[in-house]
């Protein structure tokens, strides 16, 4: 929340509504990569 919509939530100027709408406008987020869990189903085998 240092930056940008974050930071003006943080600060009392957009409602929990105002995120939804930015939200829903931004759509899912593309996922970058699987690597990490790949990794961590590896590091979950052993533990």
């Amino acid at each position: 929340f240092d930056s940008g919509q974050g930071a003006e939530f943080a600060k009392g100027g957009l409602t929990l509504e105002d995120l939804r709408k930015i939200a829903h406008e931004s759509g899912e987020p593309t996922p970058r990569s699987g690597k990490q869990e790949w990794l961590e189903s590896i590091i979950n085998q052993y533990i």
